[in-house]
Protein backbone atom coordinates (compact mmCIF):
# COMPACT_ATOMS: atom_id res chain seq x y z
CA UNK A 1 0.00 0.00 0.00
CA UNK A 2 1.37 3.41 -0.93
CA UNK A 3 -0.23 6.81 -0.37
CA UNK A 4 -3.36 5.17 1.03
CA UNK A 5 -4.20 3.47 -2.26
CA UNK A 6 -5.07 -0.21 -2.20
CA UNK A 7 -3.11 -2.52 -4.43
CA UNK A 8 -3.81 -6.14 -5.23
CA UNK A 9 -1.45 -8.56 -3.46
CA UNK A 10 -2.01 -11.30 -6.06
CA UNK A 11 0.47 -12.11 -8.77
CA UNK A 12 -0.46 -12.13 -12.41
CA UNK A 13 -0.28 -15.95 -12.50
CA UNK A 14 -2.74 -16.20 -9.62
CA UNK A 15 -5.09 -13.90 -11.50
CA UNK A 16 -5.09 -16.17 -14.57
CA UNK A 17 -5.72 -19.28 -12.47
CA UNK A 18 -8.69 -17.71 -10.76
CA UNK A 19 -10.15 -16.49 -14.02
CA UNK A 20 -9.92 -20.00 -15.52
CA UNK A 21 -11.65 -21.51 -12.51
CA UNK A 22 -14.57 -19.07 -12.49
CA UNK A 23 -16.53 -20.33 -15.58
CA UNK A 24 -16.53 -23.92 -14.27
CA UNK A 25 -18.01 -22.75 -10.98
CA UNK A 26 -20.53 -20.59 -12.82
CA UNK A 27 -21.82 -23.62 -14.74
CA UNK A 28 -22.00 -25.65 -11.55
CA UNK A 29 -24.27 -23.16 -9.82
CA UNK A 30 -27.80 -22.48 -10.98
CA UNK A 31 -28.29 -19.19 -12.80
CA UNK A 32 -31.98 -19.99 -12.80
CA UNK A 33 -31.89 -19.68 -9.01
CA UNK A 34 -30.81 -16.02 -9.27
CA UNK A 35 -33.42 -15.35 -11.96
CA UNK A 36 -36.12 -16.83 -9.77
CA UNK A 37 -35.11 -14.92 -6.63
CA UNK A 38 -34.77 -11.60 -8.50
CA UNK A 39 -38.22 -12.08 -10.03
CA UNK A 40 -39.70 -12.80 -6.60
CA UNK A 41 -38.06 -9.67 -5.13
CA UNK A 42 -39.49 -7.54 -7.96
CA UNK A 43 -42.96 -8.98 -7.31
CA UNK A 44 -42.60 -8.22 -3.62
CA UNK A 45 -42.77 -11.86 -2.56
CA UNK A 46 -39.64 -11.75 -0.42
CA UNK A 47 -39.61 -9.61 2.67
CA UNK A 48 -40.58 -9.46 6.30
CA UNK A 49 -41.61 -12.59 8.15
CA UNK A 50 -42.50 -14.39 4.90
CA UNK A 51 -38.87 -14.55 3.80
CA UNK A 52 -37.96 -18.18 3.09
CA UNK A 53 -34.98 -18.98 5.30
CA UNK A 54 -33.82 -21.54 2.76
CA UNK A 55 -33.22 -18.84 0.15
CA UNK A 56 -30.95 -16.80 2.43
CA UNK A 57 -29.10 -19.94 3.48
CA UNK A 58 -28.57 -20.88 -0.15
CA UNK A 59 -27.24 -17.40 -0.90
CA UNK A 60 -24.80 -17.63 2.00
CA UNK A 61 -23.53 -20.98 0.69
CA UNK A 62 -23.08 -19.51 -2.77
CA UNK A 63 -21.22 -16.52 -1.32
CA UNK A 64 -18.85 -18.71 0.71
CA UNK A 65 -17.90 -20.74 -2.34
CA UNK A 66 -18.01 -17.96 -4.93
CA UNK A 67 -14.79 -17.22 -6.84
CA UNK A 68 -12.79 -14.39 -5.30
CA UNK A 69 -12.48 -10.99 -6.88
CA UNK A 70 -10.08 -10.85 -9.81
CA UNK A 71 -8.12 -8.06 -8.12
CA UNK A 72 -8.37 -4.60 -6.65
CA UNK A 73 -9.54 -1.86 -9.00
CA UNK A 74 -6.79 0.31 -10.45
CA UNK A 75 -6.05 3.56 -8.61
CA UNK A 76 -8.50 2.65 -5.86
CA UNK A 77 -8.24 4.63 -2.61
CA UNK A 78 -10.26 3.61 0.42
CA UNK A 79 -10.60 1.49 3.51
CA UNK A 80 -11.20 -2.18 2.64
CA UNK A 81 -14.27 -4.16 3.60
CA UNK A 82 -13.93 -6.62 6.47
CA UNK A 83 -15.45 -9.52 4.51
CA UNK A 84 -15.45 -10.73 0.92
CA UNK A 85 -17.76 -8.97 -1.51
CA UNK A 86 -20.06 -11.99 -2.15
CA UNK A 87 -20.48 -12.75 1.55
CA UNK A 88 -21.05 -9.09 2.43
CA UNK A 89 -23.83 -8.76 -0.17
CA UNK A 90 -25.42 -12.06 0.93
CA UNK A 91 -25.54 -10.88 4.54
CA UNK A 92 -26.81 -7.43 3.55
CA UNK A 93 -29.54 -9.03 1.42
CA UNK A 94 -30.69 -11.11 4.37
CA UNK A 95 -30.88 -8.02 6.59
CA UNK A 96 -32.87 -6.17 3.94
CA UNK A 97 -35.35 -9.06 3.76
CA UNK A 98 -36.40 -8.35 7.35
CA UNK A 99 -37.06 -4.67 6.63
CA UNK A 100 -40.47 -3.38 5.72
CA UNK A 101 -40.13 0.16 4.40
CA UNK A 102 -40.12 2.08 1.15
CA UNK A 103 -36.48 1.41 0.25
CA UNK A 104 -36.33 -2.26 1.25
CA UNK A 105 -37.03 -3.58 -2.25
CA UNK A 106 -34.32 -1.33 -3.72
CA UNK A 107 -31.82 -2.66 -1.18
CA UNK A 108 -32.75 -6.28 -1.82
CA UNK A 109 -32.38 -5.90 -5.58
CA UNK A 110 -29.06 -4.08 -5.22
CA UNK A 111 -27.42 -6.74 -3.07
CA UNK A 112 -28.96 -9.64 -4.97
CA UNK A 113 -27.87 -8.31 -8.36
CA UNK A 114 -24.34 -7.71 -7.06
CA UNK A 115 -24.13 -11.24 -5.69
CA UNK A 116 -25.34 -12.67 -9.00
CA UNK A 117 -22.87 -10.48 -10.91
CA UNK A 118 -19.94 -11.55 -8.73
CA UNK A 119 -20.81 -15.21 -9.28
CA UNK A 120 -21.69 -14.85 -13.00
CA UNK A 121 -19.65 -11.87 -14.24
CA UNK A 122 -20.10 -12.82 -17.91
CA UNK A 123 -23.93 -12.72 -17.69
CA UNK A 124 -25.14 -9.26 -18.74
CA UNK A 125 -28.49 -9.79 -17.04
CA UNK A 126 -26.83 -9.44 -13.66
CA UNK A 127 -24.63 -6.44 -14.38
CA UNK A 128 -25.31 -3.53 -11.95
CA UNK A 129 -27.17 -0.73 -13.71
CA UNK A 130 -26.28 2.99 -13.69
CA UNK A 131 -28.54 6.04 -14.04
CA UNK A 132 -26.89 9.35 -14.94
CA UNK A 133 -28.68 12.47 -13.66
CA UNK A 134 -27.93 15.76 -15.45
CA UNK A 135 -29.62 18.99 -14.23
CA UNK A 136 -29.69 21.62 -16.98
CA UNK A 137 -30.59 25.30 -16.91
CA UNK A 138 -30.06 27.36 -20.08
CA UNK A 139 -27.42 24.84 -21.14
CA UNK A 140 -28.28 24.33 -24.82
CA UNK A 141 -24.68 25.01 -25.84
CA UNK A 142 -23.16 22.76 -23.17
CA UNK A 143 -25.41 19.81 -22.46
CA UNK A 144 -24.72 18.01 -25.75
CA UNK A 145 -21.04 17.60 -24.85
CA UNK A 146 -22.03 16.24 -21.46
CA UNK A 147 -24.39 13.72 -23.05
CA UNK A 148 -21.80 12.69 -25.66
CA UNK A 149 -19.31 11.95 -22.88
CA UNK A 150 -21.92 9.71 -21.19
CA UNK A 151 -22.76 7.79 -24.35
CA UNK A 152 -19.03 7.25 -24.99
CA UNK A 153 -18.65 5.27 -21.75
CA UNK A 154 -17.93 1.55 -21.98
CA UNK A 155 -20.19 0.13 -20.76
CA UNK A 156 -22.70 2.89 -21.47
CA UNK A 157 -25.07 3.98 -18.69
CA UNK A 158 -28.40 2.20 -18.62
CA UNK A 159 -30.30 5.49 -18.58
CA UNK A 160 -29.42 9.17 -18.91
CA UNK A 161 -31.90 11.53 -17.28
CA UNK A 162 -31.72 15.23 -18.22
CA UNK A 163 -33.87 17.50 -16.04
CA UNK A 164 -34.59 20.79 -17.83
CA UNK A 165 -35.04 23.19 -14.93
CA UNK A 166 -37.21 25.83 -16.63
CA UNK A 167 -34.63 26.88 -19.24
CA UNK A 168 -35.46 29.91 -21.38
CA UNK A 169 -33.21 28.77 -24.24
CA UNK A 170 -33.52 25.67 -26.44
CA UNK A 171 -32.07 23.18 -23.96
CA UNK A 172 -34.95 20.78 -24.65
CA UNK A 173 -34.29 20.96 -28.39
CA UNK A 174 -30.59 20.25 -27.91
CA UNK A 175 -31.41 17.15 -25.86
CA UNK A 176 -34.12 15.99 -28.29
CA UNK A 177 -31.45 15.40 -30.98
CA UNK A 178 -30.38 12.26 -29.08
CA UNK A 179 -33.80 10.65 -29.41
CA UNK A 180 -34.92 7.92 -27.04
CA UNK A 181 -31.40 7.40 -25.72
CA UNK A 182 -32.07 10.30 -23.35
CA UNK A 183 -34.92 10.66 -20.89
CA UNK A 184 -35.87 14.34 -20.77
CA UNK A 185 -37.88 15.71 -17.85
CA UNK A 186 -39.07 19.33 -17.95
CA UNK A 187 -40.01 21.28 -14.83
CA UNK A 188 -40.43 24.90 -13.79
CA UNK A 189 -37.30 26.62 -12.55
CA UNK A 190 -36.74 25.48 -8.96
CA UNK A 191 -32.95 25.31 -8.82
CA UNK A 192 -30.24 22.73 -9.27
CA UNK A 193 -31.13 20.92 -6.03
CA UNK A 194 -34.71 20.34 -7.14
CA UNK A 195 -33.50 19.20 -10.57
CA UNK A 196 -31.14 16.63 -9.07
CA UNK A 197 -33.83 15.42 -6.68
CA UNK A 198 -36.25 14.96 -9.56
CA UNK A 199 -33.66 12.89 -11.41
CA UNK A 200 -32.95 10.68 -8.38
CA UNK A 201 -36.67 10.16 -7.72
CA UNK A 202 -37.29 8.94 -11.28
CA UNK A 203 -34.08 6.92 -11.74
CA UNK A 204 -34.26 3.12 -11.86
CA UNK A 205 -30.57 2.10 -11.84
CA UNK A 206 -28.70 0.41 -9.04
CA UNK A 207 -26.33 3.40 -9.03
CA UNK A 208 -26.83 7.14 -9.41
CA UNK A 209 -24.06 9.16 -11.07
CA UNK A 210 -24.38 12.94 -10.98
CA UNK A 211 -23.13 15.14 -13.80
CA UNK A 212 -23.66 18.88 -14.26
CA UNK A 213 -24.59 20.04 -17.74
CA UNK A 214 -21.40 22.09 -18.06
CA UNK A 215 -19.11 19.15 -17.17
CA UNK A 216 -18.07 16.01 -19.03
CA UNK A 217 -16.98 12.51 -18.09
CA UNK A 218 -13.58 11.16 -19.05
CA UNK A 219 -12.98 7.67 -20.40
CA UNK A 220 -13.83 4.74 -18.10
CA UNK A 221 -15.45 6.97 -15.47
CA UNK A 222 -18.31 4.53 -14.92
CA UNK A 223 -16.31 1.32 -15.38
CA UNK A 224 -13.66 2.35 -12.86
CA UNK A 225 -16.22 3.28 -10.24
CA UNK A 226 -18.14 0.04 -10.72
CA UNK A 227 -14.83 -1.79 -10.26
CA UNK A 228 -14.22 0.24 -7.08
CA UNK A 229 -17.57 -0.84 -5.61
CA UNK A 230 -16.77 -4.41 -6.62
CA UNK A 231 -13.56 -4.27 -4.59
CA UNK A 232 -15.04 -2.43 -1.56
CA UNK A 233 -18.69 -3.49 -1.40
CA UNK A 234 -19.62 -1.64 1.80
CA UNK A 235 -18.79 1.80 0.32
CA UNK A 236 -21.61 4.36 0.15
CA UNK A 237 -20.03 6.81 -2.28
CA UNK A 238 -17.26 6.83 -4.89
CA UNK A 239 -15.65 9.98 -6.28
CA UNK A 240 -12.57 11.12 -8.16
CA UNK A 241 -10.63 14.29 -8.82
CA UNK A 242 -11.31 16.47 -11.89
CA UNK A 243 -9.55 18.26 -14.68
CA UNK A 244 -10.60 21.93 -14.67
CA UNK A 245 -10.86 23.81 -17.94
CA UNK A 246 -11.38 27.59 -17.87
CA UNK A 247 -13.20 29.51 -20.55
CA UNK A 248 -9.96 31.17 -21.62
CA UNK A 249 -8.33 27.80 -22.32
CA UNK A 250 -6.15 27.76 -19.21
CA UNK A 251 -6.22 24.81 -16.86
CA UNK A 252 -6.25 26.13 -13.28
CA UNK A 253 -5.27 24.06 -10.28
CA UNK A 254 -7.46 21.05 -9.72
CA UNK A 255 -8.86 19.82 -6.41
CA UNK A 256 -6.10 17.76 -4.80
CA UNK A 257 -6.49 14.11 -5.79
CA UNK A 258 -7.51 11.65 -3.08
CA UNK A 259 -4.42 10.15 -1.48
CA UNK A 260 -5.84 8.05 1.35
CA UNK A 261 -4.20 10.24 4.01
CA UNK A 262 -5.79 11.12 7.37
CA UNK A 263 -7.36 14.28 5.92
CA UNK A 264 -8.63 12.57 2.75
CA UNK A 265 -12.38 12.15 2.29
CA UNK A 266 -11.86 8.38 2.16
CA UNK A 267 -10.69 8.48 5.79
CA UNK A 268 -12.51 11.49 7.26
CA UNK A 269 -15.34 12.51 4.99
CA UNK A 270 -16.70 15.26 7.26
CA UNK A 271 -13.33 16.96 7.70
CA UNK A 272 -12.65 16.92 3.95
CA UNK A 273 -16.07 18.44 3.21
CA UNK A 274 -15.73 21.17 5.85
CA UNK A 275 -12.19 22.10 4.84
CA UNK A 276 -12.97 21.46 1.14
CA UNK A 277 -13.80 21.58 -1.55
CA UNK A 278 -12.79 17.93 -1.62
CA UNK A 279 -15.18 16.51 -4.20
CA UNK A 280 -17.66 17.71 -6.81
CA UNK A 281 -21.09 16.29 -7.70
CA UNK A 282 -19.95 15.51 -11.27
CA UNK A 283 -17.46 12.97 -9.91
CA UNK A 284 -19.84 11.22 -7.50
CA UNK A 285 -21.49 7.85 -7.99
CA UNK A 286 -23.45 6.22 -5.18
CA UNK A 287 -25.90 3.34 -4.80
CA UNK A 288 -29.45 4.51 -5.30
CA UNK A 289 -30.38 2.84 -2.03
CA UNK A 290 -27.88 5.15 -0.26
CA UNK A 291 -29.30 8.22 -1.97
CA UNK A 292 -32.86 7.28 -1.02
CA UNK A 293 -31.92 6.47 2.58
CA UNK A 294 -31.07 10.10 3.44
CA UNK A 295 -32.47 13.54 2.70
CA UNK A 296 -31.58 14.67 -0.81
CA UNK A 297 -30.33 18.09 -1.88
CA UNK A 298 -31.82 21.06 -0.01
CA UNK A 299 -34.15 22.70 -2.51
CA UNK A 300 -33.96 26.04 -0.71
CA UNK A 301 -30.30 26.33 -1.75
CA UNK A 302 -29.34 27.19 -5.31
CA UNK A 303 -25.65 27.39 -4.48
CA UNK A 304 -23.45 25.54 -1.99
CA UNK A 305 -26.11 22.84 -2.10
CA UNK A 306 -23.43 20.21 -2.74
CA UNK A 307 -21.38 21.11 0.36
CA UNK A 308 -24.56 21.02 2.42
CA UNK A 309 -25.58 17.63 0.96
CA UNK A 310 -22.16 16.09 1.48
CA UNK A 311 -22.04 17.28 5.08
CA UNK A 312 -25.42 15.70 5.75
CA UNK A 313 -24.05 12.47 4.31
CA UNK A 314 -21.10 12.83 6.68
CA UNK A 315 -23.50 13.19 9.62
CA UNK A 316 -25.21 10.01 8.40
CA UNK A 317 -21.84 8.23 8.54
CA UNK A 318 -21.19 7.41 4.88
CA UNK A 319 -18.09 5.50 3.84
CA UNK A 320 -16.42 7.11 0.83
CA UNK A 321 -13.94 5.58 -1.59
CA UNK A 322 -12.22 7.18 -4.57
CA UNK A 323 -10.44 6.57 -7.84
CA UNK A 324 -7.11 8.35 -7.65
CA UNK A 325 -7.07 9.70 -11.20
CA UNK A 326 -9.37 12.36 -12.71
CA UNK A 327 -12.53 10.93 -14.26
CA UNK A 328 -14.39 14.18 -15.09
CA UNK A 329 -13.62 17.51 -16.71
CA UNK A 330 -15.10 20.61 -15.10
CA UNK A 331 -15.70 23.50 -17.48
CA UNK A 332 -15.42 26.73 -15.52
CA UNK A 333 -16.94 30.15 -16.22
CA UNK A 334 -20.00 28.65 -17.90
CA UNK A 335 -22.67 30.00 -15.57
CA UNK A 336 -23.36 26.68 -13.87
CA UNK A 337 -26.75 25.15 -13.20
CA UNK A 338 -27.91 27.26 -10.29
CA UNK A 339 -30.24 29.59 -12.14
CA UNK A 340 -31.58 32.87 -10.74
CA UNK A 341 -31.81 33.46 -7.01
CA UNK A 342 -30.18 35.22 -4.09
CA UNK A 343 -26.56 36.42 -4.11
CA UNK A 344 -24.13 33.48 -3.76
CA UNK A 345 -22.79 34.58 -0.37
CA UNK A 346 -26.26 34.42 1.18
CA UNK A 347 -26.70 30.79 0.13
CA UNK A 348 -23.24 30.00 1.49
CA UNK A 349 -24.03 31.63 4.83
CA UNK A 350 -27.29 29.67 5.07
CA UNK A 351 -25.52 26.37 4.30
CA UNK A 352 -22.80 27.06 6.88
CA UNK A 353 -25.34 27.84 9.62
CA UNK A 354 -27.27 24.68 8.80
CA UNK A 355 -24.07 22.63 8.99
CA UNK A 356 -23.13 24.30 12.28
CA UNK A 357 -26.52 23.43 13.79
CA UNK A 358 -26.12 19.81 12.67
CA UNK A 359 -22.62 19.66 14.15
CA UNK A 360 -23.73 21.05 17.52
CA UNK A 361 -26.70 18.65 17.62
CA UNK A 362 -24.52 15.60 16.83
CA UNK A 363 -21.82 14.99 19.48
CA UNK A 364 -19.63 12.86 17.20
CA UNK A 365 -19.44 15.87 14.84
CA UNK A 366 -18.32 18.35 17.54
CA UNK A 367 -14.70 18.40 16.45
CA UNK A 368 -15.76 19.91 13.12
CA UNK A 369 -17.83 22.76 14.58
CA UNK A 370 -14.94 25.30 14.91
CA UNK A 371 -13.91 24.69 11.30
CA UNK A 372 -17.50 25.22 10.13
CA UNK A 373 -17.89 28.39 12.18
CA UNK A 374 -14.75 30.00 10.77
CA UNK A 375 -15.45 29.06 7.15
CA UNK A 376 -17.84 32.00 6.64
CA UNK A 377 -18.38 33.67 10.03
CA UNK A 378 -17.75 37.15 8.64
CA UNK A 379 -20.64 36.64 6.21
CA UNK A 380 -22.89 34.91 8.73
CA UNK A 381 -22.85 37.79 11.19
CA UNK A 382 -23.04 40.59 8.63
CA UNK A 383 -25.66 39.52 6.05
CA UNK A 384 -29.12 40.96 6.67
CA UNK A 385 -31.72 38.33 5.78
CA UNK A 386 -34.87 37.00 7.47
CA UNK A 387 -33.90 33.38 6.97
CA UNK A 388 -30.41 33.99 8.30
CA UNK A 389 -31.91 35.74 11.33
CA UNK A 390 -33.90 32.61 12.14
CA UNK A 391 -30.88 30.35 11.72
CA UNK A 392 -28.66 32.67 13.77
CA UNK A 393 -31.15 32.56 16.63
CA UNK A 394 -31.29 28.77 16.37
CA UNK A 395 -27.51 28.57 16.65
CA UNK A 396 -27.55 30.77 19.75
CA UNK A 397 -30.29 28.67 21.36
CA UNK A 398 -28.42 25.43 20.65
CA UNK A 399 -25.22 26.80 22.21
CA UNK A 400 -27.07 28.05 25.27
CA UNK A 401 -28.63 24.60 25.76
CA UNK A 402 -25.15 23.09 26.12
CA UNK A 403 -24.99 24.56 29.62
CA UNK A 404 -27.80 22.40 31.03
CA UNK A 405 -25.28 20.29 32.96
CA UNK A 406 -25.94 17.11 30.99
CA UNK A 407 -23.44 15.29 28.77
CA UNK A 408 -24.29 14.60 25.14
CA UNK A 409 -23.62 11.12 23.83
CA UNK A 410 -21.28 10.51 26.76
CA UNK A 411 -19.24 13.65 25.97
CA UNK A 412 -18.90 16.91 27.85
CA UNK A 413 -20.05 20.02 25.94
CA UNK A 414 -17.32 22.04 27.71
CA UNK A 415 -14.64 21.08 25.17
CA UNK A 416 -16.90 22.11 22.29
CA UNK A 417 -17.68 25.42 24.01
CA UNK A 418 -14.02 26.25 24.57
CA UNK A 419 -13.00 25.32 21.03
CA UNK A 420 -15.74 27.54 19.62
CA UNK A 421 -14.55 30.35 21.90
CA UNK A 422 -11.03 29.95 20.53
CA UNK A 423 -12.38 30.16 17.00
CA UNK A 424 -14.10 33.43 17.84
CA UNK A 425 -10.86 34.71 19.42
CA UNK A 426 -9.05 34.10 16.16
CA UNK A 427 -11.83 35.78 14.21
CA UNK A 428 -11.65 38.89 16.38
CA UNK A 429 -7.90 39.18 15.78
CA UNK A 430 -8.03 38.64 12.03
CA UNK A 431 -11.38 40.04 10.83
CA UNK A 432 -12.18 42.99 13.10
CA UNK A 433 -14.34 44.98 10.70
CA UNK A 434 -17.99 44.14 11.21
CA UNK A 435 -21.20 46.09 10.94
CA UNK A 436 -23.03 47.09 14.10
CA UNK A 437 -25.48 44.22 13.62
CA UNK A 438 -22.61 41.80 13.07
CA UNK A 439 -20.83 42.93 16.21
CA UNK A 440 -24.04 42.59 18.20
CA UNK A 441 -24.59 38.99 17.09
CA UNK A 442 -20.91 38.14 17.62
CA UNK A 443 -21.17 39.47 21.17
CA UNK A 444 -24.41 37.57 21.69
CA UNK A 445 -22.73 34.28 20.76
CA UNK A 446 -19.87 35.12 23.11
CA UNK A 447 -22.30 35.58 25.98
CA UNK A 448 -24.10 32.33 25.16
CA UNK A 449 -20.79 30.43 25.23
CA UNK A 450 -19.75 32.08 28.50
CA UNK A 451 -23.03 31.22 30.18
CA UNK A 452 -22.93 27.64 28.92
CA UNK A 453 -19.32 27.16 30.05
CA UNK A 454 -20.23 28.04 33.63
CA UNK A 455 -22.76 25.21 33.97
CA UNK A 456 -21.75 22.60 31.34
CA UNK A 457 -20.98 19.03 32.38
CA UNK A 458 -17.27 18.43 33.03
CA UNK A 459 -15.04 16.19 30.86
CA UNK A 460 -14.34 12.53 31.45
CA UNK A 461 -12.29 9.71 29.90
CA UNK A 462 -14.52 9.55 26.82
CA UNK A 463 -13.66 13.16 25.97
CA UNK A 464 -9.94 12.39 25.87
CA UNK A 465 -10.55 9.51 23.46
CA UNK A 466 -12.81 11.60 21.24
CA UNK A 467 -10.82 14.82 21.04
CA UNK A 468 -7.30 13.40 21.00
CA UNK A 469 -7.62 10.02 19.32
CA UNK A 470 -10.75 10.21 17.24
CA UNK A 471 -9.80 12.49 14.37
CA UNK A 472 -8.74 16.04 13.46
CA UNK A 473 -8.50 18.42 16.38
CA UNK A 474 -6.65 21.67 16.88
CA UNK A 475 -4.03 22.04 19.61
CA UNK A 476 -6.28 23.63 22.25
CA UNK A 477 -7.93 20.33 23.15
CA UNK A 478 -4.79 18.50 24.29
CA UNK A 479 -3.72 20.81 27.15
CA UNK A 480 -7.32 21.26 28.22
CA UNK A 481 -7.80 17.52 28.53
CA UNK A 482 -4.38 17.02 30.13
CA UNK A 483 -5.25 19.60 32.76
CA UNK A 484 -8.62 18.07 33.51
CA UNK A 485 -7.12 14.58 33.63
CA UNK A 486 -4.49 15.72 36.16
CA UNK A 487 -7.04 17.61 38.22
CA UNK A 488 -10.00 15.25 38.07
CA UNK A 489 -9.88 14.71 41.83
CA UNK A 490 -9.84 18.41 42.72
CA UNK A 491 -13.45 19.51 42.26
CA UNK A 492 -12.80 22.98 43.71
CA UNK A 493 -10.07 23.73 41.18
CA UNK A 494 -12.22 22.33 38.36
CA UNK A 495 -14.90 24.82 39.34
CA UNK A 496 -12.29 27.62 39.22
CA UNK A 497 -11.10 26.59 35.78
CA UNK A 498 -14.61 26.64 34.37
CA UNK A 499 -15.06 30.29 35.33
CA UNK A 500 -14.06 32.77 32.65
CA UNK A 501 -12.41 35.12 35.15
CA UNK A 502 -10.20 33.71 37.94
CA UNK A 503 -7.15 35.08 39.82
CA UNK A 504 -4.09 34.46 37.68
CA UNK A 505 -1.61 33.83 40.49
CA UNK A 506 -3.80 31.26 42.18
CA UNK A 507 -4.51 29.36 38.98
CA UNK A 508 -0.88 29.39 37.83
CA UNK A 509 0.46 28.15 41.15
CA UNK A 510 -2.12 25.41 41.55
CA UNK A 511 -1.95 24.38 37.89
CA UNK A 512 1.86 24.10 37.98
CA UNK A 513 1.72 22.15 41.21
CA UNK A 514 -0.84 19.70 39.90
CA UNK A 515 0.74 19.20 36.45
CA UNK A 516 4.33 18.81 37.64
CA UNK A 517 4.07 15.09 38.51
CA UNK A 518 2.81 14.20 35.06
CA UNK A 519 4.79 16.70 32.98
CA UNK A 520 8.01 16.89 34.95
CA UNK A 521 9.31 19.86 36.87
CA UNK A 522 11.09 21.40 33.87
CA UNK A 523 8.06 21.54 31.62
CA UNK A 524 5.74 22.64 34.42
CA UNK A 525 8.17 25.46 35.29
CA UNK A 526 8.40 26.47 31.64
CA UNK A 527 4.63 26.69 31.40
CA UNK A 528 4.50 28.75 34.59
CA UNK A 529 7.04 31.24 33.19
CA UNK A 530 5.14 31.53 29.92
CA UNK A 531 1.92 32.18 31.77
CA UNK A 532 3.55 34.72 34.10
CA UNK A 533 4.81 36.76 31.17
CA UNK A 534 1.62 36.47 29.16
CA UNK A 535 -1.09 37.02 31.75
CA UNK A 536 -2.18 40.03 33.70
CA UNK A 537 -4.09 40.12 37.00
CA UNK A 538 -6.80 37.82 35.59
CA UNK A 539 -7.08 35.30 32.80
CA UNK A 540 -9.68 33.73 30.59
CA UNK A 541 -9.84 29.98 30.31
CA UNK A 542 -9.61 29.99 26.53
CA UNK A 543 -6.49 32.19 26.62
CA UNK A 544 -4.92 29.99 29.28
CA UNK A 545 -5.20 26.89 27.17
CA UNK A 546 -4.24 28.63 23.94
CA UNK A 547 -1.06 29.74 25.75
CA UNK A 548 -0.42 26.19 26.90
CA UNK A 549 -0.97 24.91 23.37
CA UNK A 550 1.48 27.39 21.86
CA UNK A 551 4.12 27.06 24.57
CA UNK A 552 5.62 23.79 23.35
CA UNK A 553 5.30 21.79 20.14
CA UNK A 554 4.55 18.65 22.14
CA UNK A 555 1.14 20.08 22.93
CA UNK A 556 0.05 20.10 19.31
CA UNK A 557 -1.93 17.41 17.50
CA UNK A 558 -0.15 14.53 15.84
CA UNK A 559 0.40 16.12 12.46
CA UNK A 560 1.45 19.48 13.92
CA UNK A 561 -1.57 21.39 12.68
CA UNK A 562 -1.90 24.68 14.51
CA UNK A 563 -4.90 26.78 15.28
CA UNK A 564 -6.56 28.36 13.47
CA UNK A 565 -7.04 26.03 10.52
CA UNK A 566 -6.88 27.30 6.98
CA UNK A 567 -10.40 27.63 5.69
CA UNK A 568 -11.91 27.96 2.26
CA UNK A 569 -14.91 29.96 1.10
Amino acid sequence: MRGGALRSPRRKTDFRVRRRAAPAYTRAMSEKFFDDVIARVVRGEIGGIETPAAICERLRDIARNAPGDAGVAADLVGRPCASSAPLWHAQAFERACHEDNEGAVVRRLYHLRWLAHLCCPEDERFRPTVSLVIPAYNAAGLVTAAIDSCLAQDPAPDEIIVVDDGSSDDTAGAVARFGDRIRLIAQSNRGVSAARNTGVATATGDFIHFLDADDTLLARALADKIAAFRSIPDADLCFSSTLDQGADGRRPNTIPPPDGGPRCATNDFAYAVVRGPALLPSTVMMPRLRALAADLFDETLRRTEDRRYFFRLAVAGVKAIAVGRPLARRRLDTGGAAGPGRPPHEYKAVAVLMNLIDAVDTPRMWRYAPFILLSRWYRIVDVADDRLDTLRQTVRDRLAELGDGAPRGGLSPLLLIQNLALALDWFERNRPRLTAAGLAYHSDIRQALSAAAATAAGPGPADRVYWLDGGPCHGSARPLLDAFSALDDDTEFLADLRRLEVPAASVMWRLTERLAPGLGAARAGHLARVLTRALGPSLRLSFLYRTLADSNGDWMVGDGERWPPRTHD
